[in-house]
């Protein structure tokens, strides 16, 4: 994949970071697959976590193909959309996919906000305050969870104390 042309915001702020600290969260999605299918299961049709492997995978392999940058975050975004797309499949993918087009053009309009070259936790924050759609209303699909990751990340944003599991 050929990086965008230069632009705010695009560079790494330290890609060996950026890429194993992908890489770690996809492998942790990859374990995570029979938790994450036991309890689709149970509240949804059992593929979650399948799609979410497969999907995980995809980028992985896309990175061992070089065709993820490491370099440039708009670039790595607009790539693992396209695998999340075509791995993924269902509504899921779609919606996965969705999203990360979203960041990656908000990556780019924050760091012109900010007259910034390299793609800094301000530019991210800023970058993930997409919306999905601006009359988004709570539907009980598989969007809900996506909301949350639209509301403003900010460094005085609190972390969310853990919601308990009822015990199966």
């Amino acid at each position: 994949m050929r990086p965008l042309p230069p632009s705010f915001g695009n560079a790494a702020s330290d890609p060996k970071l950026f890429l194993s600290s992908l890489t770690a969260a996809l492998r942790s999605v990859i374990s995570a697959e029979p938790e994450i299918t036991r309890f689709d299961t149970l509240a949804g049709d059992g593929d979650a976590g399948l799609t979410l492997k497969a999907g995980a995978e995809g980028i992985l392999d896309a990175i061992a193909e070089n065709k993820i940058s490491d370099e440039d975050v708009v670039a790595a975004m607009v790539g693992i959309s396209k695998v999340v797309e075509e791995k993924m499949g269902g509504t899921s993918g779609g919606l996965y996919a969705i999203l990360l087009s979203a960041l990656s053009k908000g990556l780019l309009k924050a760091a012109e906000e900010q007259e910034s070259e390299i793609a800094t936790k301000e530019v991210w924050a800023r970058g993930l305050e997409v919306r999905l759609s601006p009359h988004y209303s709570s539907s009980l699909l598989l969007i809900d969870p996506l909301h949350p990751s639209s509301s403003p990340l900010t460094p005085s944003t609190p972390t969310p104390a853990p919601v308990p599991l009822p015990a199966l």
